[in-house]
């Protein structure tokens, strides 16, 4: 709904988009603030639990809000009720391993299925909803500029992203769990678009996806149902490329701390006594995020221009494509 209003927002110079702006975004705005009000006194489908979702969709709202605020009293408000679910959320992630699959991914439990995984069901992450996680830890760095945020944003992302190989086979999630006896679904071959259970060992490594095989006879004229042949319900990982290409497919972050030593996402950036050099990973770059502790002149690289900005201190973005 807040996506939807921002889009409508462009258009508010015709009178019917613009009531429509104010609708929605006054409903959203109540739905944001109760949120505010509860944080985590909230069930995930009527259960009163801590779960991972519940929290991480919570705080990415309240950040996502917070962003939108013009009024930094209003921003901080906001920014502290998405840091107070997080810093709960953080028995529900991997913050200590050091194995690059995990880290920063949600500890998640029962989206692996009766059917595809029986009789007992398994621990992933991350998973696709760990995504929801990627979004918080996102608007909280923008929100706050806090170091912390922006390592943890791109520990999960990166963490995330791996569930594609570097062959291009899309996996459905990674299973932390280091030793599981169970029946995993997999492809019957010798008839289409069906699977068959088969005994397996499974720990510490990725699951496949199944949607791609297990699908109904007639495609066209079928709706499929949760569970059925082509209602699997693995494509939640998804959400982790939605991320991706929001949040850092084509963005670069640049902090400079107060000792002048520097962190950089997606492009080389070097300080030195003529100012902050940066280059671009890749042409896709469209905007930099710059976080600068100590005013600094910065000078961005281009294959067929340079920008120079003077003397930037605090947060901004530094568009370098029209």
């Amino acid at each position: 709904m807040m996506e939807l209003a921002m889009a409508e927002k462009m258009l508010i110079d015709c009178p019917v988009w613009n009531e429509r702006f104010e609708r929605h975004f006054t409903s959203a705005a109540k739905a944001v603030d109760d949120l505010l009000k509860r944080r985590d006194d909230i069930e995930t489908e009527g259960d009163m639990t801590f779960e991972d979702g519940m929290i991480s969709c919570s705080a990415l709202q309240l950040g996502m809000f917070g962003q939108m605020q013009q009024n930094k009293s209003l921003r901080d408000m906001y920014a502290s009720a998405a840091r107070y679910l997080m810093d709960k959320h953080q028995c529900l992630e991997q913050l200590l391993i050091p194995d690059a699959r995990m880290r920063g991914g949600t500890l998640r439990y029962w989206e692996a299925l009766d059917v595809y995984f029986v009789p007992n069901q398994i621990m992933n992450s991350p998973h696709g909803w760990t995504a929801w996680k990627i979004y918080a830890s996102y608007y909280l760095y923008l929100l706050t500029g806090e170091e912390y945020y922006l390592t943890d944003f791109m520990d999960t992302l990166g963490a995330c992203i791996q569930v594609m190989d570097l062959d291009g086979k899309l996996r459905w999630g990674f299973v932390p769990d280091p030793y599981v006896e169970a029946k995993v679904y997999v492809e019957n071959m010798d008839k289409p678009f069906c699977g068959m259970p088969v005994d397996s060992i499974v720990g510490e490594q990725y699951l496949d996806m199944i949607s791609p095989w297990l699908r109904p006879d007639d495609e066209e004229n079928t709706i499929c149902q949760f569970k059925e042949r082509g209602g699997a319900g693995d494509n939640t990982v998804q959400e982790i490329f939605k991320a991706l290409e929001e949040c850092a497919l084509t963005s670069a972050y640049i902090l400079v701390r107060d000792d002048g030593s520097v962190k950089a996402y997606n492009c080389r950036a070097v300080l030195g006594s003529g100012g902050l050099l940066v280059i671009p990973d890749e042409p896709i770059i469209e905007k930099i995020h710059l976080n600068a502790k100590i005013p600094v002149t910065i000078e961005v690289q281009l294959q067929k221009k340079k920008i120079i900005k003077e003397s930037l201190q605090g947060q901004r973005w530094i568009k370098l494509k029209v």
